[in-house]
């Protein structure tokens, strides 16, 4: 039996999208028309033109993925798995093998302007696919196919340029190759690349030990329990071992003991996930005309499994939907009332509410306002509101069911008809903005951890006539998803996340949902 939600706030909208909605998704998922790598003189780029991010750039970071490096090699471009990798030019290659770190790896030496040149490509499915340690490649030629293996977080070629042979001189590779003629980030089809960190956020993995010296054989300064917090400064790591400051000691963890997120349930909630049956599968609630909540469990297919009601009264409500917002590792709910209170309502862990408490009041004023997953990299949720003057403010969420003071972080947001958190969709472990305007144009603004944005970019058009609901992976495939309901129709579509910025190929998976005043 079919799910059936929906919302109608903007049921009157002019109809002129009913009969294009199934276009959405075409036009979504329309690529390059002819899809090829740049060539120029003798310089060929890696990977087709228009199918890739431009993501992490070489050079100091914090840590992507736990076994990861704080100092970054190459450049990283994001793509899809199955994506073609070329030979930069005529070369042999030198390496084609599994690597602990860098998957299945392969490196090519080329000489260029008489100039020795080795180019490695990392992570790819497989590297011994088209190639042999040995053989001669032609510029051009496919190589490689674009994957996820060894320590990857998703799809990308970790793309290294050397002088000489590997291990010589280390260039960087988007500055050699600009040098060339070709332009990797005018070649890209989003820049996801945010600033480098002041300070890095990280969890012990288990009981950690921390050393005067990247040895284990040095002095222990301090013995801490899995999941405490260590901070460190990006590119602090000598071998195996990474700089680390805990308990006013600063010394080197072993590099295993060092992970970005303190256990797999903390990753799932900063794709802003919304599980509150516990299962794992994000969920949605809908409030009827009645003021009835009903809970509807996802199924981890995209779709949803009965409704049941779980709460009455919630008419003049607005629902925002924080995941955990008190630390107890149970997704909640805020809502503000008609007079403008702030209150929170905690999860019970099995689909249903606790008692509500007050946490602030004036809150009816802001023109947009929803809770965005860790916005500023202290693993808590925050709230970002919109005021009349198109101000942008963010509100700290305190990990114990409060907020602290807020703090500016844009202007002319007054633009947009609708703003809301966007889960991680470019999975890069940050939360994400997604915003419409009067024209139904559908944007993205990349966050990072420390709190800023990218500039916006437009992933799609035609979606003036669609209600965006809260995003997660509905799907099960540890990329976030969007859930639009046609608004005349009431028909629910699920455009699935490919971890690379966009959302496409719509689905629809539910249908009634405008009898709903909200879904979230």
């Amino acid at each position: 039996m079919r799910s059936q939600p929906a919302s109608a706030r903007r049921a009157h909208r002019p109809a002129l999208l009913v009969l294009v909605l199934a276009l959405v998704a075409s036009l979504l998922t329309a690529g390059p028309a002819t899809a090829a790598p740049t060539t120029s003189g003798d310089v060929t780029s890696p990977v087709d033109a228009g199918t890739y991010r431009l993501s992490s750039a070489q050079g100091p970071r914090c840590l992507p993925i736990i076994m990861a490096t704080t100092w970054h090699n190459g450049q990283d471009l994001g793509g899809a798995t199955g994506n073609r990798l070329f030979a930069i030019a005529d070369g042999v290659v030198t390496r084609a093998q599994p690597d602990s770190a860098a998957g299945q790896w392969i490196t090519v030496r080329h000489v260029i302007d008489g100039v020795t040149i080795t180019v490695g490509y990392s992570n790819v499915v497989s590297a011994t696919q088209y190639v042999r340690v040995g053989q001669r490649v032609s510029q051009g030629q496919r190589i490689a196919t674009m994957g996820s293996t060894g320590v990857s977080t998703s799809p990308h070629l970790h793309l290294e340029v050397w002088r000489g042979d590997y291990g010589d001189t280390l260039l960087n590779p988007e500055t050699w190759f600009r040098r060339q003629g070709i332009d990797l980030r005018a070649d890209a089809d989003l820049i996801t690349q945010v600033k480098t960190p002041t300070e890095c956020r990280y969890y012990a993995n288990g009981t950690t030990r921390v050393y005067r010296t990247a040895s284990t054989s040095s002095t222990v300064l301090a013995t801490v329990p899995s999941r405490t917090v260590l901070t460190s400064t990006p590119g602090s790591q000598s071998g195996s071992f990474i700089r680390v400051s805990v308990n006013g000691v600063t010394g080197w963890a072993p590099r295993g003991n060092v992970t970005p997120t303190d256990d797999a349930w903390t990753q799932r909630h900063l794709l802003g996930d919304h599980d509150y049956t516990g299962d794992g599968v994000s969920d949605l609630l809908a409030v009827t005309s009645g003021g009835s909540l009903r809970l509807y469990p996802g199924n981890g297919r995209g779709g949803f499994l009965a409704s049941r009601q779980v709460g009455n009264g919630w008419s003049g409500f607005e629902i925002l939907t924080p995941g955990d917002f008190n630390g107890d590792r149970r997704a909640d709910i805020l809502a503000v009332d008609r007079s403008g209170r702030l209150r929170l309502y905690p999860g019970n862990g099995q689909g249903g509410f606790r008692s509500h408490v007050q946490i602030g009041h004036g809150w009816g004023s802001f023109s947009q306002l929803f809770a965005i997953a860790d916005f500023n990299g202290d693993q808590r949720a925050d709230l970002i509101a919109v005021d009349s003057s198109g101000r942008m403010l963010r509100y700290p969420g305190l990990g114990n069911g409060r907020v602290g003071s807020p703090t500016q972080i844009g202007h002319g947001w007054g633009v947009f008809d609708r703003v809301m958190a966007g889960g991680d969709i470019n999975d890069d472990s940050s939360p994400d903005i997604l915003a419409i305007d009067a024209r139904g144009r559908l944007f993205v603004y990349f966050a990072n951890p420390q709190g800023t944005m990218n500039a916006g970019q437009q992933i799609g058009h035609g979606w003036a006539n669609i209600t965006i609901v809260p995003v997660g992976d509905f799907n099960r495939d540890t990329y976030s998803d969007v859930l639009g309901i046609d608004n005349t129709t009431g028909r629910l579509y699920l455009y699935h996340g490919d971890g690379n910025g966009r959302v496409r190929s719509a689905t629809q998976v539910g249908h009634g949902w405008q009898v709903f005043v909200q879904v979230v």
